[in-house]
């Protein structure tokens, strides 16, 4: 496991104020994909709060495998792309990139 991801498991499970990676029933065991009606899912809006409270630049909002992605930057400027569960708007799963920094996310012409 890359280190920043550890780091970050372990913020995780220490700061009460965020929201926390809990286990899902309505997940499929084995994978990180979300399983809820659409019925149920709140809005986009409640993704661009979550993103306000944890200081997150997001760059785009899709759904993915049943979740919605986010795909963005940490309040450090580390890029990340995170998946949200769209009933309990808990995070799922969450991965630094290599390029990390804001300016590393727009590609450079080398011609």
């Amino acid at each position: 496991m890359k280190p920043r991801f550890l780091v970050l498991a372990a913020l995780m499970g220490l700061v009460g104020s965020g929201p926390a990676v809990a286990e899902r029933e309505h997940v499929t065991p084995g994978d990180d994909k979300c399983v809820v009606p659409m019925a149920e899912w709140q809005p986009r809006s409640k993704i661009r709060e979550l993103a306000k409270q944890n200081g997150w630049k997001i760059r785009r909002i899709k759904t993915d495998d049943g979740c919605y992605e986010l795909k963005g930057w940490d309040k450090n400027g580390v890029r990340f792309e995170a998946y949200i569960d769209p009933k309990t708007m808990e995070i799922v799963s969450f991965e630094y990139h290599e390029e990390n920094k804001e300016e590393s996310g727009r590609k450079k012409n080398d011609n």
